[in-house]
């Protein structure tokens, strides 16, 4: 766990994935939780080793689990989320889904699939709107909504401190994926975050994010817009593009991580690619 403010910490699991807590005169409110059993532990007892008072609050950036699954290890935290996460979370989140996740650790982490057998999914408290803010004390946490990554995603700012917990509308040290975003909305909420100015920003990923990482993925998601946006124009199919575009002119691959860089590219152009397809529907109706 690292203080990164005078009430604002940071825990980074083993996946690289950041979660927060914001010490209040109340007791802690938690940003996300880890997806993999373990990690969430080692999570709690963090928390634990820094305050004895129990999280009154887990905020939920997204509905992915790698932000949400974790939530089992706070019981007593009412957990909120923006209202499309919730949806996701009530209504898709049940004993199939459940299934198909365990059966996915079966080969390479069978200890995880026996332990997703029994622990419980993550359930929303209250689904937030656009905007929320919580007052514990003299402290005051924003929940602010701004889709992009998901429809459902938020960031939580710390606005004394000068800290903004983005989620993964920021990662450090890698590509981000648009498998479930919109494109126009993430560069939006890129804008929302330089007009808070925050201090510190604390990404979904990777060590802590600055203005320049913001440039980076604004000009990625650019590129890659503006890539699929040419082939569509061109006539290509979906699995063309995906086909033909393997990388972005000037983002290179990671070689360490290029396997999962290649992954997040082909789900982004899948998703940018839909984004053009719905837009010309939308035009025909109009």
């Amino acid at each position: 766990m690292e203080r990164i403010s005078p009430h604002g910490y940071v825990f980074r699991d083993s996946r690289k994935t950041n979660f927060g807590m914001i010490l209040t005169p109340g007791g802690p409110a938690l940003i996300d939780s880890p997806l993999l059993p373990d990690d969430a532990r080692d999570w709690r007892e963090a928390v634990r080793r820094v305050t004895a008072q129990p999280p009154l609050y887990i905020i939920n950036t997204d509905h992915h689990l790698g932000h949400a699954l974790g939530n089992w290890a706070f019981p007593e935290a009412k957990v909120i989320t923006h209202r499309h996460s919730a949806h996701i979370m009530l209504e898709k989140y049940d004993a199939t889904f459940r299934a198909r996740l365990i059966e996915s650790f079966r080969s390479t982490q069978p200890a995880v699939a026996i332990e997703l057998e029994s622990l419980a999914m993550p359930r929303p408290s209250l689904g937030a709107g656009d905007e929320m803010s919580l007052h514990i004390g003299d402290t005051e946490i924003q929940i602010i909504y701004v889709g992009g990554h998901t429809p459902g995603t938020v960031m939580v700012h710390l606005p004394a401190d000068g800290v903004l917990y983005a989620g993964d509308v920021v990662i450090e040290g890698a590509y981000p994926n648009l498998g479930d975003a919109n494109s126009q909305q993430w560069l939006a909420a890129l804008q929302r975050i330089q007009s808070l100015k925050p201090s510190i920003i604390v990404p979904g990923h990777g060590n802590l994010a600055t203005v320049q990482t913001l440039d980076r993925i604004g000009a990625y998601i650019r590129a890659l817009i503006d890539t699929v946006g040419a082939h569509y124009m061109a006539g290509m199919s979906r699995k063309d593009v995906v086909s033909k575009v393997k990388a972005l002119d000037g983002f290179p691959f990671d070689a360490e991580d290029r396997a999962r860089g290649e992954q997040r590219l082909k789900a982004s152009l899948q998703r940018v690619y839909d984004e053009f397809k719905e837009r010309d529907k939308q035009l025909e109706k109009a």
